[in-house]
C-alpha cells in the first residue's frame, strides 16, 4: 500500500565516480525486479554524465536468499549465488569479490576519469608561478592589507553588541 520511492538502496562511489548500485529486495521479492530496478537506476546516474561516458558500470540486486551481479547495459548477470554460496570457499563468491573488489572499482575509476578529462592537461596554480626558487621566495608586507585590515577589524572581529549589530544590519 505504500508508495514506491525510486532511489537505489546504495551507490558504491571511488574517487566522486557513483560505479556500482546495489538493489536490496524482501527474501520474497522476486530477484529479476530487482536487478531490472538496480539496471534503471544506473542508467539514470549514466544519464548525468556526456555521452559514451557511463561510469555507474556494476550492479547487484540481492534478496539474501539469492544474490546477481553483473554489468549496466547487460539483462544477463555476471554472477548469481544463492545463500549456500556466501562463504570464502565457494567459486562463486570468489566471482563476486573479484567483479566487486575494491581494486576492479578503482580501475573502472581511473578508466572513466581519463574518459572524461580526454587530452586536457591539468596543473596546479602554484606550478605556473615559475621554478622552486620563485615558489619558495616571500613577498614583502602587504601594506595595503594591513592598513585596511586595521581600519576595518570591527568586521572581522567584532567586540561590542553595537558592532555586531552594524554587521547584521
Amino acid at each position: 500500500s505504500k508508495s514506491k520511492i525510486y532511489y537505489p538502496d546504495y551507490v558504491v562511489i571511488v574517487d566522486g565516480l557513483p560505479l556500482m548500485v546495489i538493489e536490496a529486495k524482501k527474501p520474497a521479492e522476486e530477484l529479476d525486479e530487482g536487478f531490472r530496478e538496480a539496471r534503471l537506476y544506473t542508467t539514470e546516474i549514466n544519464a548525468s554524465y556526456p555521452a559514451g561516458i557511463n561510469p555507474c558500470a556494476r550492479v547487484i540486486a540481492t534478496t539474501a536468499q539469492r544474490t546477481v551481479a553483473g554489468n549496466w547495459d547487460s539483462e544477463i548477470p555476471v554472477v548469481e549465488l544463492s545463500l549456500k554460496d556466501m562463504e570464502t570457499t565457494s567459486p562463486k563468491f570468489q566471482e563476486l569479490m573479484e567483479f566487486t573488489s575494491r581494486t576492479s572499482l578503482e580501475k573502472l575509476a581511473t578508466k572513466t576519469s581519463q574518459l572524461m578529462k580526454g587530452k586536457a592537461k591539468y596543473y596546479k596554480p602554484v606550478h605556473l608561478l615559475g621554478g622552486r626558487t620563485t615558489r619558495g621566495g616571500s613577498v614583502g608586507q602587504n601594506s595595503f592589507g594591513v592598513n585596511i585590515s586595521l581600519e576595518y577589524k570591527y568586521l572581522f572581529n567584532p567586540e561590542t553588541e553595537e558592532e555586531r549589530r552594524a554587521i547584521v544590519k
